[in-house]
């Protein structure tokens, strides 16, 4: 019965670090969605702008 709780003290080390690249990763992937959905709107409002001029 030692192996289960030997893995479980390893899997835990590396849950911690896949925790922590799950937050590199979604802090990558808030950074793409956020620049995706900026630019449209700042084209969106210079083209209105463009437009009314």
């Amino acid at each position: 019965m030692p192996s289960p709780i030997g893995h479980a003290a390893s899997r835990s080390s590396s849950t911690g670090e896949w925790i922590s690249g799950m937050v590199d990763i979604y802090n990558v992937g808030a950074i793409g969605i956020e620049i995706l959905v900026v630019l449209p709107l700042i084209l969106a409002v210079r083209g209105l702008q463009a437009s009314r001029i």
